[in-house]
C-alpha cells in the first residue's frame, strides 16, 4: 500500500516553511503559482509530479532490502522526489546553453538505476546527472587538460551562475535547494543546511553517507499513516 498516495503536501509538511527562492544567488522572491511545486527557469514542477515521483520512491523503499520496513515522514520522501526534478531541470538548462548533449544521458541514468533497484540509486539519479552535467559543462570552461576538480569547481561556477541568472523557486512548503561550492543542500528556514552529497563522483555511490542523511524514522513511525511512507 502506498501510504502517502494523494496526501496534501502541504498535510505532510507542517512546520517545514523556506523562501521560496535558491538561497544565497540573489534571485527575487516573487512567489510561486498554486499547484506548483518549484518553477527552474522556464521549466515549471507541478505539485503533482512531486507526488507522482514521492509515490514511486515510496514504493521502492517498501522493496529495498535496506529501508524496508524503515519508516520515514512524507515531507522527507517529498523532498527527495523534489530534489530530483530539480537537478535535472538545472542539467538540461545548463546543457542547452552549453550546447552539450550529456553522456550518460538522463533516460540511461534512469534505466540503470531502475535495474538496480535500490533507494540509494534512484535517490542519488538526480544528483549523479546534475554532476555528470556540470562535468561536461567544465571541461569546456576550464579546457580538456585542466585538472578534474578544476574542471569541476568551473562546472560548480557555471551552474551557480545559472540558477541566479534563470531563477529557482521553491513552493515554501519544501526547503530550498542550494547550489553551494561543495554540495547541493536543502536550505530550512531554521538556518539548518541539511547536506545531500558531495559532488565528488564517489560520494554518489557511499551507502553510509547516503543513509546517515535519512530522516528520523522514530519521528516517522509516530505520524499518521498519510503522512509517513513506511
Amino acid at each position: 500500500m502506498r501510504s502517502i498516495r494523494r496526501a496534501r503536501v502541504a498535510a505532510a509538511v507542517v512546520g517545514v516553511v523556506a523562501g521560496g527562492l535558491l538561497a544565497g544567488c540573489g534571485i527575487a522572491d516573487e512567489g510561486i503559482q498554486p499547484g506548483v511545486a518549484a518553477e527552474v527557469g522556464d521549466t515549471t514542477i507541478s505539485l503533482d509530479d512531486v507526488e507522482d515521483a514521492a509515490e514511486e520512491l515510496c514504493d521502492l523503499r517498501g522493496k529495498d532490502p535496506a529501508t524496508k520496513g524503515v519508516p520515514v515522514s512524507g515531507a522527507e520522501v517529498r523532498t527527495r522526489a523534489l530534489q530530483t526534478l530539480v537537478l535535472r531541470s538545472i542539467a538540461d538548462g545548463l546543457a542547452e546553453e552549453y550546447d552539450i548533449v550529456p553522456t550518460p544521458t538522463y533516460a540511461s541514468l534512469e534505466a540503470a538505476a531502475d535495474d538496480a533497484g535500490t533507494v540509494q540509486a534512484r535517490q542519488t539519479l538526480g544528483l549523479s546527472y546534475f554532476v555528470n552535467v556540470m562535468q561536461a559543462v567544465g571541461r569546456e570552461e576550464a579546457g580538456a587538460g585542466a585538472a578534474e576538480e578544476d574542471q569541476l569547481a568551473a562546472g560548480i561556477q557555471a551552474a551557480q551562475e545559472w540558477t541566479a541568472r534563470e531563477g529557482v523557486k521553491t513552493n515554501p512548503v519544501f526547503p530550498d535547494i542550494e547550489i553551494g561550492d561543495v554540495a547541493v543542500e536543502f536550505i530550512r528556514d531554521d538556518d539548518l543546511s541539511v547536506a545531500v552529497s558531495d559532488f565528488a563522483e564517489d560520494a554518489l555511490s557511499d551507502a553510509d553517507r547516503l543513509a546517515e542523511q535519512q530522516g528520523d524514522s522514530a519521528y516517522a513511525a509516530t505520524l499518521p499513516e498519510s503522512q509517513r511512507c513506511g
